[in-house]
């Protein structure tokens, strides 16, 4: 009966190694940086951003036990903004910005992301980006990581 156990015990923690876990953190960035790349598919193919998660036809809700997942900023033939924000203590937020950079000398534009996180963990909705010479940068309190 004891080998029994012991056998039992052992193929659970077999099982169990498996089994792979993703942090709420890991979860939240790989949505952002979807969502990033879903805008700018949109954007080729309606000439336009959008800050609806259907029209994105989005694969996930957008809200969760772990984080909200909203648009901030929009101007629709320019720049979008959406973020991530946390719903626990201790958990960073995401924010990312897809937009069009236009280069003069060259004549053509590009679509661009950025994904930043919080520097700390935080509850609060990121500030509003600005497109200021043709590039963005992270709001206060949040750094580029990609």
């Amino acid at each position: 009966m004891k080998k029994i156990n012991l056998i039992g015990y052992g193929l659970i923690f077999l099982l169990l190694g498996c089994v792979s876990y993703t942090s709420p953190e890991s979860e939240a960035l790989n949505k952002i940086q979807g969502i990033a790349k879903l805008e700018i598919a949109y954007i080729f193919e309606e000439n336009r951003f959008t800050d609806d998660f259907d029209e994105l036809e989005i694969p996930f809700n957008p809200e969760d036990q772990d984080y909200s997942y909203k648009f901030i900023f929009i101007d629709e033939q320019r720049i979008v903004q959406f973020a991530a924000v946390a719903k626990q203590l201790f958990l960073k937020s995401y924010t990312g910005v897809t937009y069009i950079a236009i280069d003069e000398e060259r004549q053509e534009a590009s679509a661009k992301y950025i994904i930043c996180e919080s520097d700390n963990p935080t509850q609060k909705s990121p500030d509003k980006v600005e497109l200021i010479d043709e590039k963005v940068n992270c709001p206060k309190g949040y750094s580029l990581i990609d």
